[in-house]
């Protein structure tokens, strides 16, 4: 039987960055590739005691159907999580999703027709780009930062160490943008890894009822992906309108998962979590940037990133993206082309970039890696 599939399935192009870490995943291969955390940063330990605890303290609640809009003890946990933060939340404006991705999978569809754009930046997250694209919206580029408060419509943002360059959004843009008519989806799944200080969602003070500023949110990059626990903080009315889009996606997401993220967060919470991960996150991204200054021609073709896992690196003139990570994959280092982000598959942009990411391997196993990728110049 031929399987084609329905015309929008067939529309969604594949992922570069899939494809890579199928390779990626050997031992032979040194990964700059994937956004993941460092492996031994995954708390095992403190997983185990919290999965007890969680058990311990819901009992047979923890293993039953839920609320689709999530149980009431961990969305009155985000609320302060936020509340430490300067913003006010209330659980009714919040929504549990399964991965901040199912929130994009849900704004997509909840707020937005076919046809209607989206303004991100470009390059731009390649999931979002997917999620938008799925639902069959039109991704747009825009610079945040040379146009603030001009916004022609409905934006996208990473306001902390955006996927893939690493810039971060300005505070004086931030408030400008809240000048908009449009929707605001703010995306912060890197904010907790800072090497420069506190970061916030956004802005403090800001009202979360009045729109139209949408918080995503996840513990993924801080505590534990593997959980798939996310949120969405919006207005009361909207979050109802998601929560009916999300029954009928999955009914609701894993009891067991959001007990034990909450016992989880209970052990390790942001601040004492951070602690932990910022110093290494912090020596992987300097060996990575001692290594390019090192063996790299061009010291100027990187920008030194602030925080979250990844490093935008401009390659020499004359260089094709796709071309340069074919060639360090066969030096066994795995590379994602700056072509993977682009808004306009059709017309792919950044062709002389690549995305390094710092957050998995060790520094010397980085340092060998730009070595390698130095060697193809």
């Amino acid at each position: 039987m031929m399987i084609t599939g329905s015309k929008r399935s067939s529309r969604l192009p594949g992922s570069e960055i899939r494809s890579l870490l199928r390779h990626a995943g050997s031992r032979d291969i040194i990964s700059l590739a994937g956004g993941h955390p460092r492996d031994e940063l995954l708390p095992l330990q403190h997983l185990q005691e919290a999965v007890g605890r969680a058990l311990t303290r819901f009992g047979r609640r923890s293993l039953q159907y839920g609320r689709t809009e999530g149980e009431a003890e961990l969305r009155d946990w985000v609320c302060g999580y936020y509340q430490d933060r300067g913003i006010r939340v209330t659980p009714e404006q919040v929504l549990i999703t399964s991965g901040s991705q199912q929130g994009l999978d849900l704004l997509a569809r909840g707020l937005f027709d076919p046809g209607d754009p989206v303004y991100m930046n470009d390059p731009g997250y390649i999931g979002a780009i997917q999620a938008f694209q799925a639902a069959e919206l039109v991704c747009q580029p825009w610079n945040f930062t040379s146009t603030p408060g001009s916004a022609p419509g409905n934006l996208y943002i990473v306001p902390n160490f955006a996927n893939p360059t690493g810039e971060s959004l300005p505070r004086e843009v931030r408030r400008a943008l809240l000048q908009s008519s449009h929707w605001i989806i703010a995306d912060d799944p890197y904010g907790q890894i800072s090497f420069c200080g506190p970061t916030s969602p956004w802005l403090p003070d800001i009202p979360i009822e009045d729109g139209p500023l949408i918080l995503l949110g996840s513990g993924s990059k801080w505590l534990c992906p593997g959980l798939r626990i996310g949120w969405i903080v919006a207005p009361t009315a909207l979050i109802e309108l998601l929560g009916r889009l999300k029954q009928a996606a999955d009914l609701q997401t894993s009891t067991l998962s959001q007990f034990t993220f909450l016992e989880l967060a209970g052990l390790l919470p942001p601040e004492g979590a951070r602690d932990l991960l910022v110093p290494v996150y912090r020596q992987q991204r300097d060996a990575m940037v001692t290594a390019l200054k090192r063996y790299w021609d061009d010291d100027g073709a990187f920008r030194t990133p602030q925080g979250g896992f990844f490093l935008w690196l401009t390659l020499p003139e004359g260089w094709s993206a796709g071309d340069f990570a074919a060639r360090a994959l066969e030096r066994g280092v795995a590379v994602v082309p700056g072509t993977a982000f682009a808004l306009d598959r059709s017309r792919p942009g950044h062709p002389g970039t690549i995305r390094l990411s710092y957050s998995k391997e060790t520094p010397e196993m980085i340092d060998r890696a730009i070595a390698r990728l130095a060697e193809i110049l």
